[in-house]
């Protein structure tokens, strides 16, 4: 639909769409006069169609403030201009994440994910991916940075409720925490 010519002058021009590379082609144009004789243009244009590396994008939707000791999937998707199969080249949770179960790629659209733990904060660590694309080329390193917010101790007291008065009791008691934290006994309190 984009072909422009004209009878009187002879000249005219159309647009090409190559939808992928690495690769080449021949353009060429053919004319017929009115008295039905035809020609095709004998100066050849090779065009070489050059490969376009993929881009990939980490979702927006990612959660990037995280609690220690929690696991986040990290989604991500590519876009490429020409008809090309993905590869996962790699995904990483940075210094303070680890990553956890396996990565996923669709080899037909780039899309996948891939889940971090978090283990202790409070930190921040940076995740990142890139792909590959059929023809070769690697697509950015796309980067997010996740803080990581540190989750105050537990601690559970266990004892007698309701003891006699003139008693002595002991309490005891456990501290939880989902980091990776030591602990310091603030206070012990025994009432009024």
């Amino acid at each position: 639909g984009s072909d422009a010519y004209s009878p009187m002058t002879g000249l005219g021009s159309f647009q090409c769409f190559f939808p992928d590379g690495d690769a080449t082609t021949n353009v060429t144009a053919t004319v017929t006069d009115s008295d039905g004789a035809s020609d095709t243009d004998n100066e050849v244009v090779v065009v070489t169609i050059s490969n376009v590396a993929p881009t990939v994008t980490l979702s927006a939707a990612n959660v990037l403030s995280v609690d220690e000791g929690s696991q986040h999937t990290y989604s991500f998707t590519t876009s490429d201009p020409g008809e090309d199969d993905f590869a996962l080249l790699s995904s990483e949770c940075g210094l303070n994440g680890t990553q956890v179960g396996a990565d996923t790629c669709d080899t037909s659209t780039g899309a996948g994910s891939f889940v971090c733990l978090f283990p202790d904060g409070p930190a921040s660590s940076i995740v990142s991916v890139q792909v590959e694309d059929s023809d070769g080329d690697d697509s950015n390193e796309d980067t997010q940075t996740v803080t990581v917010d540190n989750v105050a101790p537990t601690v559970t007291l266990a004892g007698p409720a309701t003891p006699d008065e003139g008693s002595g009791h002991s309490y005891s008691f456990t501290v939880t925490d989902p980091g990776q934290d030591t602990f310091v006994l603030g206070a012990t309190d025994c009432g009024a």
